[in-house]
Order: structure tokens, then C-alpha cells, then sequence
């Protein structure tokens, strides 16, 4: 056992199933409680102690971890396991891609397809206990980009003329440094040259680029 004391030691220990656990032993000086203050006894090696730690005396039964879950993209978590025989006093849940939350019932947005290995676990002052089910997400938009472009030399129109179901973004690289996130935008070219430009859509999980050479003369 934590204390200052030679001989502060348990002797003999009995776990309870919902997780109390008692501790006797021999004292001499302190021993630490967690965040009560420290029992401290008058000295010597005659002093014994009986402890109790974990559940309170309450306690019938532990929690059950277990929960749902809907949705592609934005997914909807629904606890669905048990409290015990005490209420919860606090929830977590591991998403699979780094995130958490410490709501009952949390909506989760994914940023890619995938399958993630998603956990809660809850705790109540009778013991704690966690579940985890794989979430496998698809991605159900495959984009395909492509344009066409209208003009004089210099300053050219940008017309977006591919598959737009899913997709939530655009970005337009002109090949002089300039871009843009418009669906059909203008650009102005200031030195003559030959350029790349590309359009790029994008969905929540997947995205495709289509690209095209001209040449602005002198």
C-alpha cells in the first residue's frame, strides 16, 4: 500500500463483482485514500486497518456497454446498453478516426470512406464496462470531372461539365498560380505561355481531376 510507513501493506484483499474491493493489513504510520485525506495511525506494529475501495455499498450491478448506429456519412449513435444498478456519471466514445465525445447520444461525421473499430465506454460509481462494433463506411459517389473553356487569349471562361451528385467542392489550379473554388469561373492570364489547368471535385470520400493544356500566344 501507498504510505510512509515501514510496514503499511495489505495482508489480505477480497474483490467484490462489481468491482468494491477490500483491503486488511498492517499499519504503522499512513496510508494513502485516493483523494481523502490519509489514514494515519497512532504508530507501531500492532495497528491494523480494514479498507474499502471502488463501488458503494448500493451496488447490485455494473453497467452493460452496448449501442446502434445509422447513417454513410454523418453517423447517428444511439446507447442502447444498461446504467446498472446506478446511474451513469460519464460516457466516452472513440469514433476510430482519432475523434471522441462524451455525449450519450453523439452524431459523428466521418471525412472517408472506411471501416472503423468504434467503442463507448461508461462508468458509474458501481463499476464500468465498454463495447465496440465495427462501422464500415462505402463510398456511394465515384465523380468524374471535366470542363470546357470559351474566350479570347487572354481572359478565358470555365465551364464545369462533369458528374456533380455528391459532390460538395471544387478547386480550379490556372497553371500561373491563380485558382478558385467557383463551379464556373473566369480567369485573366497577364504573360502569354503554354498552361495546365485542372478542375478538381470533391465529395466526402473521393475525388477526381481533369486537366487540359492551351497555349495563350504573344
Amino acid at each position: 500500500m501507498h504510505g510512509a510507513g515501514f510496514y503499511d501493506g495489505a495482508k489480505s484483499i477480497v474483490a467484490t463483482k462489481p468491482g468494491t474491493i477490500y483491503l486488511a493489513g498492517q499499519l504503522e504510520s499512513t496510508v494513502w485514500a485516493g483523494s481523502l485525506s490519509p489514514y494515519v495511525s497512532v504508530g507501531g506494529n500492532s495497528d491494523f486497518f480494514i479498507m474499502k475501495y471502488g463501488a458503494n455499498c448500493d451496488c447490485i450491478s455494473a453497467p452493460i456497454a452496448d449501442f446502434t448506429f445509422t447513417g454513410t456519412h454523418s453517423v447517428t449513435f444511439t446507447y442502447t446498453g444498461t446504467a446498472g444498478s446506478t446511474a451513469l456519471d460519464s460516457v466516452r466514445w472513440y469514433f476510430g478516426d482519432g475523434t471522441t465525445s462524451t455525449v450519450l447520444n453523439p452524431i459523428h461525421t466521418y471525412s472517408a470512406a472506411g471501416t472503423f473499430s468504434v467503442c463507448v465506454r461508461v462508468y458509474s460509481s458501481c463499476g464500468g464496462d465498454v463495447e465496440c462494433h465495427d462501422v464500415v463506411l462505402t463510398c456511394p459517389y465515384t465523380p468524374v470531372a471535366s470542363f470546357t473553356y470559351t474566350g479570347g487569349p487572354f481572359t478565358k471562361n470555365f465551364t464545369y461539365t462533369g458528374t456533380t451528385a455528391g459532390v460538395d467542392s471544387m478547386r480550379w489550379k490556372f497553371g500561373d498560380g491563380g485558382t478558385s473554388t467557383l463551379t464556373n469561373p473566369s480567369h485573366t492570364y497577364t504573360a502569354p505561355g503554354t498552361y495546365t489547368v485542372c478542375v478538381t471535385a470533391y465529395t466526402w470520400c473521393t475525388w477526381d481531376s481533369a486537366c487540359t493544356i492551351f497555349t495563350v500566344p504573344a
